[in-house]
């Protein structure tokens, strides 16, 4: 089945691999009374991996850290 039907089946799948989500819009500083920013408002990205779908561990971890630029440990 996979064979025959590989096309359709890969559109199928590919909305599980990835996914974009909405990002909120920047809620503004939270201040004290001197004008010190206590708080603020950060864009962050989060990375999700199936550890089960891992075939080849190291291989995964040094790719991401040579994407995100971070020790693989």
């Amino acid at each position: 089945m996979q064979g025959i039907k590989q096309d359709f089946l890969i559109a199928k799948a590919a909305p599980q691999w990835v996914r974009t989500l909405p990002l909120a819009a920047k809620r503004g500083d939270i201040v004290d009374q001197t004008g010190s920013v206590l708080a603020t408002s950060q864009t962050t990205y989060d990375v999700y991996v199936r550890a089960k779908n891992i075939v080849d561990a190291d291989g995964v971890a040094n790719f991401l850290s040579s994407l995100l630029g971070i020790d693989k440990e």
